[in-house]
């Protein structure tokens, strides 16, 4: 036979049941805690970085190098990738490369995970200028740095003034106007003033002065075939600054 329970009993059940539904709940809450907190330690160890940087081993070099210093070049890249492939700053690499002698232009690259590719151009020398430089096709100066060209006869130009490219467009200029009289300048000199003077291979020089330059040597060379034929092995110096005529200077 059931007996109806008490009010203590009652309490005592309904205090059980609320602990068991607590612990239900503690349990659950635990559980979804750990769970959050092993997927939040995944997602962060996936962002961080590598504790050991990927270093730089090869180097790819690419180009016609004739006068510039390779091993300059692998030193560099060196320096400037010793702390990896990440932190290469590829812009002051390159910076750095051109103002290495005779580098004219360069590209670089990263080539993952360990080379770096290098496309290198060198400067062209097409007139010397003075007795420490070069100019290239572009007309832009560089330094010799140590290097003659004893088999190449290359033009030199001697000049007080340093605006280089409209110096060597100059030269072109009257090279194009003599080369069809068999002539070829071996040295042009511009003083202070811009007075000009032309030095030939043959040994005969030629004074432009400072106005009207192309028109003079256009004159001397209409006029050249009927001198040259009398006065050749006698020619020294044609000073060409009169505005109706020319000097002749005998050797």
């Amino acid at each position: 036979m059931n007996r109806p329970l008490n009010h203590s009993q009652q309490d005592a059940g309904r205090r059980y049941h609320l602990l068991s539904y607590g612990l239900m709940l503690l349990m659950i809450a635990v559980g979804a805690f750990l769970l959050l907190e092993s997927g939040q330690q995944q997602e962060v160890v996936n962002l961080l970085p590598e504790t050991t940087p990927t270093m730089v081993k090869r180097i790819a070099l690419f180009g016609e190098m004739e006068q510039v210093d390779t091993t300059a070049v692998e030193r560099l890249v060196r320096e400037f990738a010793q702390h990896g492939m990440l932190a290469l700053d590829l812009m002051q690499l390159r910076a750095a490369l051109e103002a290495l002698p005779w580098v004219y232009r360069v590209k670089v690259r990263k080539l993952w995970p360990e080379t770096v590719e290098i496309w290198l151009q060198e400067q062209h020398a097409v007139v010397a200028w003075g007795e420490d430089g070069y100019l290239n096709g572009d007309g832009e100066f560089f330094e010799a740095a140590g290097v003659t060209f004893p088999d190449r006869r290359l033009p030199r130009i001697l000049s007080s003034r340093r605006d280089t490219v409209a110096i060597h467009d100059q030269l072109n200029r009257f090279s194009r106007i003599l080369g069809s009289s068999g002539y070829r300048i071996e040295r042009m000199v511009v003083d202070r003033r811009g007075a000009v003077t032309l030095h030939m291979e043959s040994g005969l020089e030629l004074a432009l002065g400072r106005r009207a330059l192309e028109q003079r040597l256009l004159r001397w060379r209409r006029q050249s075939v009927v001198i040259m034929s009398r006065l050749n092995r006698e020619m020294r110096k044609m000073d060409l600054r009169y505005e109706q005529g020319m000097a002749i200077g005998a050797r």
